[in-house]
């Protein structure tokens, strides 16, 4: 009876090993090996996805795809030493196989527009909480390299204005249609895009003046650095203490639609001279002038050929 107890109960070890060995061959041993960003060029307020390379070192076992594993990915300027961090949980799309195998599990995240200087970027990255039971070997990396490369914020600026038609009364709609550049490095401005515009003619002489300001729509993409386009409003010149004669103007735009790609204010102020009279189409003239960009941006210096326009009696 004693030894049949015996044998019983080095039945039962045995199977408990069996049981403890079968356990430890079902964790997959994960580790990191690289990371990359797409788009590799970005500008403050982009969004951009990491690729993070992993290997598997498990034997036999595949991680199976859907596998999950949070990642935080901190990238340090290389001359100001500068750095922010973007975080998620990074998802494998295939099996990554064991003996060696590699995949990469992938998230996204968004420059952060405050406190981000332009320039080249190296990275250090960390996981951790692998999904499956997987357990961590390599847990963190650093490259020396540049990963990413941060231009200055794109920004919506304002370069110039017409107004048709060039003859106009008191009373008379004016479409205004405002000449914008879009110094993105890579996504353009998309058709349809909005931004508040506020014009000011002032006459040359007596200094009165009116505005007239909108919602100026662009009717076609402008393409980012340093494409060309036009956005347009109308409105009405009052009908009082409207003198005839020669006005200039100013033009301010805010409130760019597009988030934080296009978020800059744009100032720009030149003459615009009206003729009393009979119609005149629109000559040109010109003048020295500086844009002005708003909240203490740099000034830039222009030269414009200025519009002619007449406002009648």
């Amino acid at each position: 009876m004693i030894l049949g107890k015996r044998i019983l109960s080095a039945i039962h070890l045995v199977v408990l090993a069996g049981l403890v060995g079968v356990s430890a061959t079902t964790a997959q041993t994960i580790s990191v090996t690289d990371a990359s960003a797409a788009p590799a060029l970005v500008a403050p307020g982009d969004r951009v996805t990491i690729a993070v390379s992993l290997t598997n070192s498990d034997p036999t076992r595949a991680w199976a795809a859907g596998g999950r594993v949070d990642a935080i990915i901190t990238f340090t300027h290389t001359v100001t030493g500068t750095s922010f961090p973007l975080s998620g949980t990074a998802v494998t799309s295939a099996d990554i196989d064991g003996g060696g195998g590699n995949g990469t599990a992938i998230f996204s995240g968004t420059v952060p527009t405050p406190t981000t200087d332009s320039g080249s970027y190296r990275y250090s990255i960390t996981i951790s909480n692998p999904t499956g039971g997987a357990t961590l070997d390599t847990e963190t990396i650093s490259a020396v390299t540049t990963a990413l490369t941060v231009a200055a914020n794109g920004k919506l600026s304002v370069t110039g204005a017409t107004a048709a038609p060039a003859s106009v009364a008191p009373g008379d709609e004016v479409t205004i249609a405002v000449s914008l550049t879009n110094s993105h490095p890579t996504t353009a401005w998309a058709a349809g895009g909005t931004v508040d515009a506020i014009i000011t003619f002032t006459h040359t002489v007596t200094g009165t003046s009116f505005p007239l300001s909108g919602t100026a729509v662009t009717s076609a993409d402008i393409d980012g650095d340093g494409g060309t386009g036009t956005a347009t409003f109308s409105g009405t010149v009052p009908t009082q203490t409207t003198e005839s004669g020669n006005y200039r103007y100013s033009i301010e735009i805010s409130n760019p639609t597009g988030g934080g790609n296009f978020s800059w204010v744009g100032f720009f102020k030149f003459n615009i001279f009206v003729h009393p009279g009979a119609d005149h189409s629109r000559t040109a003239g010109s003048e020295d002038h500086q844009s002005h960009l708003s909240r203490g941006h740099q000034l830039r210096g222009w030269r414009h050929h200025s519009d002619v326009v007449n406002l009648r009696e």
